[in-house]
């Protein structure tokens, strides 16, 4: 098994970003996942193949975020690279899923010691809350498990209904431009 987490993001609006903050995100995302999963694949095909590789992407290479464009292309791309290695490594048996995740709190973003803004941003959701930390392991672990046997070259997205929301009622958009912070505030 591998599970690829390759990742790392800061706030940038893309006309201020500078070539060597595009590559500080893109090069861990891409090239991480990429030359990681490779070796990876190498291994098992040496061993006599099988084996299953879960990356990890977000849900917002769909929606945009403000602010990351560097990381939203970077987890795009290996939303594209899990169904190129999947074509690529089925004759091996190798299974290569991904999980693109909505908001996790974890103890970097923006709203993880809060608990008041935490219960915000979930009732934004049609869920009514944010992820859990163990959701987005056990979504992990059943596209490496035997229950997912069948199941390669695939995204499962994972945000509380959040690509629905987005559609449907969002908030007054702010510009970015025009934000106290670029990611925004919970309301």
């Amino acid at each position: 098994l591998l599970a690829n987490n390759a990742g790392g993001n800061y706030p940038v609006l893309a006309e201020a970003m500078s070539p060597g903050q595009w590559r500080s995100i893109t090069r861990i995302a891409i090239d991480g996942t990429f030359f990681v999963s490779s070796e990876f694949a190498r291994r098992r095909i040496a061993a006599g193949g099988g084996g299953a590789i879960v990356n990890n992407s977000a849900q917002y290479v769909w929606s945009g975020f403000p602010g990351d464009a560097h990381s939203a292309a970077a987890k795009a791309a290996i939303v594209s690279m899990t169904t190129a290695h999947a074509a690529d490594w089925k004759a091996h048996g190798i299974r290569v899923n991904c999980v693109a995740a909505g908001f996790f709190p974890h103890e970097r973003s923006n709203a993880s010691d809060d608990a008041e803004s935490v219960a915000r941003l979930g009732a934004m959701f049609p869920l009514g809350r944010v992820g859990r930390t163990r959701e987005f392991g056990w979504v992990s672990a059943f596209l490496c498990s035997p229950f997912a046997s069948g199941v390669t070259g695939e995204t499962l997205v994972i945000d509380g209904g959040d690509r629905l929301r987005r559609q449907l009622m969002s908030p007054a958009f702010v510009p970015p431009r025009e934000r106290d912070s670029i990611w925004g505030v919970a309301p």
